[in-house]
């Protein structure tokens, strides 16, 4: 602020005090003044970029602190990040790679297919051949397991499948009372173990090799039907081997334990 009185100018630094000069021009006293004022906002400004400095410093550790924090991050989550995608049938998923120790490990899977991104491109030597680029060792390793699979596969069809019929011959057994009364009473009924899966045709040959007296009893055609105990002897039921030849044995309804009386068709004793 300036006001004027006898010859007197009054100069204020806003915030710094005061201070009077001489207004004669030749004393300089203008001059000081505003050297006075320029020190003291050169001072304020000096103060100011002081301020900042510390403020960017506090401003560049935040920062740094935050980057720290974002790769200890990283570095945790690594293990669990989605670099893998599951292809379930008709959904598409991400996994993480830790989980792929839960959802794969030991025999729980049937099987897990591996994708790898490649061009589209491929050369002519490798339209439909399934082992191109595949190293020997690999396709050894394949085909020796799948050998084993199969083995074992097989093996557990066969004991899912495999029944025991007893096979009861003609030629111990005599018609009496309205059912078949046992006469050979020395031996005992021959047992056949046999695949259900197999046809009408392969029982009879089956029985043929098993039970060598129904080849002298009723050659290599026999007649097999199905038969049950009752309290009065036993009894006759369906006829086995009038069905078609290719025909399953589960299809015709032999089922585990179930009882078979092969004849001539004619005689029985």
């Amino acid at each position: 602020r300036r006001g004027r009185g006898k010859g007197k100018e009054v100069t204020t630094a806003e915030g710094e005090g005061k201070e009077e000069r001489s207004a004669d021009p030749r004393s300089g006293g203008g001059s000081k003044s505003r050297q006075y004022k320029r020190c003291k906002l050169e001072g304020s400004q000096n103060n100011t970029t002081t301020t900042s400095s510390s403020s960017s410093d506090n401003v560049s550790h935040d920062h740094q602190q935050q980057q720290h924090q974002q790769q200890q991050q990283q570095n945790q989550n690594r293990h669990n990040h989605h670099d893998w995608f599951e292809f379930n049938d008709t959904s598409v998923r991400p996994v993480t790679t830790k989980s792929l120790e839960k959802m794969f490990g030991g025999k729980q899977s049937a099987y897990m297919l591996f994708y790898r991104r490649k061009s589209m491109q491929r050369p002519t030597e490798a339209l439909g051949n399934v082992s191109y680029a595949v190293p020997a060792r690999l396709q050894l390793e394949v085909s020796t397991t799948n050998s084993v699979l199969e083995a074992e596969r097989k093996h557990y069809d066969s004991l899912l499948n495999m029944i025991n019929l007893t096979i009861h011959i003609g030629a111990h057994y005599t018609y009496a009372n309205g059912a078949l009364q046992r006469i050979v009473l020395d031996s005992q009924p021959h047992c056949v173990r046999i695949d259900r899966r197999n046809t009408i045709a392969e029982l009879k040959m089956s029985v043929i090799e098993s039970v060598p007296e129904c080849v002298v009893e009723c050659g290599d055609c026999p007649v097999i039907h199905t038969a049950r105990h009752l309290p009065a002897g036993l009894h006759l039921y369906h006829c086995v081997s009038s069905e078609d030849g290719m025909a399953t044995i589960a299809s015709v309804g032999l089922t585990e334990d179930a009882h078979l009386f092969v004849w001539d068709g004619w005689h029985v004793g």
